[in-house]
């Protein structure tokens, strides 16, 4: 049989039927004998099984084991710290209380290692979501293609081709501006031959 695992296991009519029956069956009777007592007890043990969370069937029990000995183990100890009770029976009631913490406290590691795995999914799914947020913010939007240039067109830095001003050659060394030519007479020849 396989369990479903949804956490909202106690909100079908099934599985809130299963729990509330056998935590009243579990739970020792309020000192208060009336209803009202009763139903607060059965209020009191609802919410802290809300607390625990369990998703399915396997995962109910074990947080109705932890809540019941828990329940015990504070019945126990209230009887062992009656005024009229004997040294024997205190002794008694002291160590099936002891015995009590320590079957709820084994019945809570239990239902923490099977929600382990649920819970490292959990976590990993809000660190994936938090960091998807922020790369969403700082996303930059994409500026309009017709306005910029490549990084460097023809060593003008990136800007609209209408406000770069012409280029000027450079000294291939330095990156300084090259001087204009000068005159010399074979230019001169040349321009005249020209």
């Amino acid at each position: 049989m396989t369990q479903t695992n949804t956490p909202d296991y106690l909100r079908t009519q099934a599985g809130l039927w299963h729990v509330k029956h056998a935590l009243s069956e579990a739970l020792p009777p309020p000192r208060d004998p009336s209803p009202e007592a009763l139903e607060e007890r059965n209020a009191a043990a609802l919410a802290h099984l809300e607390a625990l969370k369990p998703a399915n069937a396997l995962e109910a029990c074990f947080a109705v084991q932890c809540i019941a000995a828990s329940a015990q183990a504070l019945a126990c100890l209230r009887l062992a710290n009656q005024p009229d009770i004997g040294t024997a029976l205190a002794v008694k009631c002291t160590a099936q209380a002891a015995s009590m913490m320590r079957q709820s406290h084994t019945a809570l590691r239990e239902l923490l290692r099977l929600q382990a795995p649920r819970r490292a999914e959990a976590a990993a799914a809000a660190k994936r979501a938090a960091a998807a947020a922020v790369i969403a913010s700082a996303v930059v939007p994409a500026p309009a293609q017709h306005a910029l240039l490549p990084r460097h067109h023809h060593g003008i830095p990136n800007r609209r081709i209408a406000d770069a001003p012409p280029a000027q050659p450079t000294h291939a060394r330095q990156g300084t501006p090259m001087p204009p030519p000068r005159a010399t007479p074979l230019s001169g020849a040349l321009r005249a031959a020209g």
